[in-house]
């Protein structure tokens, strides 16, 4: 438990890191403004959270109670704060969901725009059904997504996916859960993260017969990862 609370909370400071560095980008004044806004309350969640775990079991960190100041106090409060989550919320819907200062090169930007499209067009007019009457996801979504190319996100290209031989290029797969799971995490964002988990399974601990013999059948969406 130790080691995930740990791994945990590395992995959101370092978020917390590259919030900021987006923040500190140029831009004009009321976008770096709003960027600010952003990051500061990522950052507050992030400390608090850091420290909640911390304070659950301090010895099981060699700490105590004493080693675990309150110094973040102020900082989380500000940033947390009903107030300022409510004008950050509103800064977002006023630009349509649309962070300022695109981070993305052109590649991303387009799987980007291509799986938000798809996301509005096929995903959102039937995620209510799925989820209201506990519906399978329809074969409209599923189908769309094979021609897509969606699960061979994860996949290296030697297996017949889209991943990058060379190096691991983790940032397509955030970018398209998080379009799909704007229409509906259900019914098309959790379905590429499945695949993704057993794909990291073979890739790490199984051997080249099974590569061989999977990775391009979860790359074409046949089978389907439950």
């Amino acid at each position: 438990m130790e080691l995930y609370d740990l791994a945990f909370a590395s992995a959101e400071l370092q978020c917390a890191g590259a919030m900021l560095d987006y923040a500190e980008r140029d831009a004009p004044p009321a976008e770096r403004a709003f960027k600010e806004q952003l990051a500061m309350a990522f950052c507050a969640e992030a400390a608090a959270n850091f420290h909640q775990r911390l304070r659950l079991r301090p010895a099981a960190y060699g700490l105590t109670l004493a080693d675990l100041p309150d110094d973040h106090v102020a900082f989380t409060e500000r940033y947390l704060s009903p107030a300022h989550l409510a004008a950050v919320g509103e800064a977002f819907r006023a630009r349509d969901g649309v962070l300022p200062v695109d981070h993305l090169d052109n590649e991303k930007a387009m799987i980007r725009d291509t799986f938000r499209q798809f996301a509005e067009e096929r995903v959102a007019p039937l995620a209510e059904e799925v989820h209201r009457e506990d519906r399978t996801v329809p074969d409209a979504i599923i189908d769309g997504l094979r021609e897509l190319g969606c699960f061979g996100l994860c996949v290296p290209a030697r297996y017949g996916g889209l991943q990058p031989d060379e190096h691991e290029d983790s940032l397509g797969m955030v970018v398209v859960t998080e379009e799909l799971s704007r229409a509906s995490l259900g019914a098309a964002g959790s379905l590429i993260t499945r695949p993704e988990i057993m794909v990291r399974a073979l890739l790490e601990g199984g051997t080249e017969e099974q590569k061989q013999r999977w990775l391009p059948g979860l790359a074409a969406g046949d089978p389907l990862c439950a």
